[in-house]
């Protein structure tokens, strides 16, 4: 899923025709044959063999959303608004929320954990939290970053998890792996998501442009960043 978000709040509309490259069979045991696109306001498109199982484009909520993930299976998928907030698609069930006080650092990540019996948030000061029946693997809160976190992707295994930099720069934590970054390589590129195959064997990052790097194993699939769609992109699922 890569997340876009309209800087005047409008409505976003996308038409089916993102751009693509053919796809690897490989790709069969990652994430299958698509992407799911989502804007700020809730609204959730989805490409390829990924099913669409509803949005929140018809709930009036004052925070946006800011990020989101879905099951390895593609059965069900989540939201988070910035302050917090989940909302729940499919057959993902709903584990807990924490609605931040007003001033704290945004949710800027969420990420599923095995079969959907939890999730982690991330925070933009690198902080965790971690809901259902999964476990804390550390954090960066606290530590003095050179740039704010902005996504989180889990390990293949359930036991750990990624934190990406809005420079490029990747952080692991429990038994996920390190498979470069993009840190200081591209200066002008704001980062926005960060994606672990389903195998744990590389990842995709995004960019707030639509630009995507594949990393590791991972192979690439094609990007929104020839579309240039009015919207920044805010997260890749």
């Amino acid at each position: 899923m890569i997340t876009a978000t309209d800087g005047n709040g409008a409505h976003a509309m996308m038409a089916n025709e993102v751009i693509r490259s053919e796809i690897d069979n490989r790709l069969l045991k990652y994430r299958g044959r698509g992407y799911m696109l989502a804007a700020a306001d809730g609204k959730v498109f989805t490409f390829g063999d990924m099913a669409h199982h509803g949005d929140a484009s018809s709930v009036s909520y004052p925070a946006p959303i800011t990020c989101a993930s879905a099951k390895a299976d593609g059965s069900g998928y989540m939201l988070a608004a910035a302050d917090g907030k989940v909302f729940t698609f499919g057959d993902m069930a709903h584990h807990g929320e924490e609605i931040l006080p007003i001033g704290s650092p945004s949710t800027v990540g969420v990420t599923i954990a095995g079969d959907g019996d939890g999730y982690w948030t991330c925070r933009a000061d690198g902080g965790i939290s971690q809901f259902g029946l999964i476990g804390f693997y550390g954090s960066l809160s606290g530590i003095n970053l050179s740039a704010p976190v902005v996504a989180i992707s889990n390990s293949a295994t359930r036991y750990g998890y990624l934190l990406l930099g809005s420079d490029g720069g990747v952080f692991t934590f429990g038994d996920s792996r390190f498979f470069g970054s993009m840190a200081g390589i591209r200066p002008n590129s704001h980062y926005v998501g960060i994606l672990l195959a389903k195998d744990g064997s590389g990842y995709w990052m995004a960019g707030s442009r639509g630009e995507v790097s594949a990393m590791g194993n991972c192979c690439f699939m094609g990007s929104a960043q020839p579309l240039n769609y009015r919207a920044r992109i805010v997260a890749i699922v």
